[in-house]
């Protein structure tokens, strides 16, 4: 779940919620317009989810860690488990080593060791790329 900004003539978000089938495969499963990120609006939102979603529960929501999104889901659908959006911590992880870390060279080295870590396939090559980390 993440918003656009600025997405139509009226400058209202585009809130889009995606989900992912046990054969990782992406779907759209419904987005709306909303006029703020507040926790009121996505509340309404996920309320519309639930309610035409089958089995009417959802077990892991994944996010940028909007915090208003964040406390919305967890009272609209409180058994869902919050993970954070991988994209988007890698994209962190890329500005705050730009920030910190020089030389340019020490920090081309630090993201690709990053990003080997947060991809290991399984247990044991996660330990590996950890320690080279």
């Amino acid at each position: 779940m993440d918003s656009t900004y600025k997405t139509c003539r009226y400058r209202m978000q585009l809130f889009e919620i995606i989900g992912v089938t046990s054969t990782e495969m992406t779907l759209c499963v419904g987005f709306a317009y909303l006029q703020f990120e507040r926790v009121d609006n996505f509340m309404w939102a996920l309320q519309m989810l639930k309610e035409h979603i089958t089995g009417g529960e959802v077990e892991v929501i994944a996010t940028d860690r909007d915090l208003a999104l964040v406390n919305a889901h967890q009272y609209i659908f409180p058994k869902a488990a919050n993970l954070l959006c991988l994209f988007h911590v890698c994209k962190n992880v890329k500005v705050k080593c730009k920030i910190t870390v020089f030389p340019k060279k020490k920090q081309v080295q630090i993201i690709e060791a990053w990003e080997t870590l947060v991809y290991s396939y399984d247990g044991a090559q996660y330990y590996i790329n950890l320690a080279i980390f």
